[in-house]
């Protein structure tokens, strides 16, 4: 995937989600203190230097180059280092966090400057949703039976608005149910149905018996194969109009995962590296998996809760194989005349650089590691 219009959206800043896009012009595009306040007005991020981390365009990729910030730059969760000569090149939806501000590389920009967040019901919609909404209140309107493919959360509440639209009484049915359709139907007589498959042969004949009436049935299909095993006529019925649901929300996940945290733990004090892993996560898993997987980290957390939320407490791996799902990309380190190996030691993430603007070394006990250079009074970077 190329870089078109190439651009990063600002998902989340101190301690709340945001949802604000810059384009990165051909000259490159510098995060930090200075696009914070251009963005949002007010900077709540006391991490972020006030210049961080700088972004240039390239054909099939965004070069990502830490400037010398005090905290570090993070690329999908892991540390970039050494990146002064050889920035990392970053493929669309790579995750960067700087300071407290979670970042994320998107190839087509425009289409996230025109539309601000928005909520329907319990559902975040932005600039990945607000078509699919539009067309969702059109077939509504249109009284056509619907079918909606990707994820069920997301289903639902589209379903519900659809409902809305329609007017009367709505139920649902699924395989889940532990009654008939037929019981379903004639004890709650509504005007809306949200149909999610696969169910059984009775129930799917009894089905096509209701779909010349008044009811309106909308169909949640997140595995395709239950639907395509169905008779073609019945197929084309339930699919008077189909939409496909965005697999990848970048612009309103980080809303969602933040509603998620309230509902479960809402005295939580989350820590951006959570919302990264989701971030990075939304990449291998998709929306009700990584949901599903988030509330349980939650409800885990719950019960013996530290001083804040992290990443760390996040585990979004497959619990049927014991290797994680989500896998650092590697670094590219810079090969110095006289190289070196990243530090390791603890302080790494609260580093203070060497003042000489030709060395790259840390400070430690006063005087920088590489070129034994004494530390001046003061901190020109604090």
């Amino acid at each position: 995937m190329t870089f078109p219009a190439p651009g990063v959206l600002l998902v989340w800043s101190g301690d709340r989600p945001r949802c604000h896009a810059a384009a990165i012009p051909p000259g490159g595009l510098t995060l930090g203190r200075e696009l914070l306040d251009e963005l949002l007005g007010d900077v709540d991020d006391d991490r972020i230097s006030r210049e961080h981390t700088q972004l240039i365009p390239a054909a099939r990729s965004v070069a990502i180059r830490d400037l010398v910030s005090r905290n570090g730059t993070y690329i999908d969760g892991q540390p970039l280092y050494n990146s002064a000569e050889l920035p990392f090149r970053g493929a669309p939806f790579t995750v960067i966090r700087t300071g407290r501000s979670i970042w994320v590389l998107v190839p087509e920009v425009t289409r996230y400057q025109r539309i601000t967040l928005s909520r329907r019901g319990r559902l975040v919609v932005g600039a990945s949703l607000a078509k699919i909404c539009a067309a969702v209140e059109v077939a509504a309107i249109d009284r056509v039976h619907l079918m909606l493919t990707g994820s069920v959360t997301v289903g639902r509440e589209l379903a519900r608005s659809y409902a809305t639209v329609v007017g009367g009484k709505a139920a649902h049915f699924d395989s889940d149910s532990k009654r008939c359709l037929r019981e379903v139907l004639e004890r709650s007589q509504p005007q809306t149905l949200v149909f999610a498959g696969p169910v059984g042969k009775p129930d799917l004949q009894f089905l096509e018996t209701v779909l010349d009436g008044e009811l309106r049935i909308v169909t949640l299909v997140k595995d395709p194969r239950w639907v395509s095993a169905l008779p073609p006529l019945l197929q084309q019925r339930l699919a008077q109009r189909q939409l496909a649901l965005p697999e990848k929300r970048y612009d309103e996940i980080s809303t969602t995962v933040f509603d998620l945290i309230r509902d479960v733990t809402p005295a939580a004090q989350i820590h951006a590296t959570v919302i990264e892993r989701c971030m990075v996560g939304a990449r291998e898993l998709d929306e009700d998996s990584l949901l599903v997987r988030l509330r349980e980290s939650l409800l885990r957390w719950r019960m013996q809760p530290t001083e804040a939320l992290r990443g760390d407490h996040v585990t979004l791996s497959n619990p049927d194989h014991a290797e994680p799902l989500i896998e650092a990309r590697a670094i590219p380190v810079t090969l110095h005349a006289r190289p070196s190996d990243p530090p390791t030691d603890a302080s790494w993430h609260n580093r203070r650089l060497c003042v000489d603007g030709d060395c790259y070394g840390v400070i430690a006990d006063g005087s920088c590691k590489v070129c034994g250079r004494l530390e001046p009074l003061g901190d020109p970077y604090r």
